[in-house]
């Protein structure tokens, strides 16, 4: 787990917030997972760090509330997923044109404005929001990134395709996808079948149907 400048060091404290309620933090070794609790909130938070050496465990963030506590989210339009007063993924993935429930939140992350500083964070986070915002029309935008999609979402081909630790070659892959087919450019659509077929797996449908449409 890491700070912004560095390695947490190992402490065990209980936090006191400014209206006098404790705040929980603990470490799950067996689980992998640290824990924020807000009891009196009704408020947790689980994180699981990213590890390059011994990744035995998908890392990540969750986020859980107790609706008896009527938690509010002060800032909706400052995280990366939804809250529960915003949009659904539903009405986010109608509003886009994308065909799931996953393509909407990583269309809904990859339009968010925070910064993705994390340790190790792979330039391409950045770089492909840029290349979604840059769409000029939504149709264009919905079939790209419903039709490359695969690059993200299938694990044996994020395993055969990506060795590095940040998922760098994969991000970069599915914005070269991205940008080809939204700007309609067929060489670079077919420099992206290339380095599909690298990888290419007959069980994967999206991955044979991008292969077999039209550059």
């Amino acid at each position: 787990m890491f700070a912004p400048n560095g390695p947490w060091p190992k402490e065990r404290l209980t936090f006191i917030d400014l209206v006098g309620e404790y705040i929980y933090p603990r470490y799950d070794p067996y689980d992998d997972m640290f824990h924020l609790t807000a009891d009196a909130c009704g408020f947790e938070i689980k994180f699981r760090p990213f590890d390059s050496v011994d990744q035995s465990q998908v890392p990540g963030v969750s986020v859980s509330v107790t609706a008896a506590k009527s938690t509010q989210w002060l800032s909706p339009g400052e995280v990366m997923g939804l809250p529960p007063d915003g949009l659904t993924l539903d009405e986010v993935a109608r509003g886009v044109g994308v065909r799931s429930h996953s393509q909407a939140m990583v269309y809904h992350m990859l339009m968010s404005d925070i910064a993705q500083n994390q340790p190790a964070a792979s330039g391409q986070c950045s770089s492909l929001g840029q290349s979604v915002r840059r769409c000029p029309h939504r149709s264009d935008t919905a079939a790209a990134f419903s039709a490359c999609f695969f690059i993200l979402n299938a694990p044996r081909f994020v395993r055969c395709y990506d060795d590095t630790d940040n998922g760098d070659l994969v991000l970069q892959l599915f914005r070269e996808c991205f940008e080809a087919l939204c700007f309609k450019d067929a060489t670079q659509c077919e420099l992206v079948k290339r380095a599909v077929r690298k990888c290419s797996n007959k069980n994967i449908a999206e991955m044979r149907q991008f292969l077999q449409r039209p550059c």
